[in-house]
């Protein structure tokens, strides 16, 4: 896939081999709007319990 290909298909490949979504993003800008989050990212190296 080619980073066009990527961006159309609404992923984004990061630093580190990280991988998010325009899903993720459209999550984090809610969770931002909502004050549930100051808008920094955190690498989490596993999923947190809830």
């Amino acid at each position: 896939m080619t980073a066009n290909e990527a961006r159309q298909a609404g992923v984004y490949l990061l630093a580190g081999g990280f991988v998010v979504t325009d899903a993720d993003l459209e999550a984090d800008a809610a969770r931002f709007e909502d004050g549930e989050s100051a808008g920094e990212w955190a690498v989490l190296r596993e999923r947190p319990s809830l």
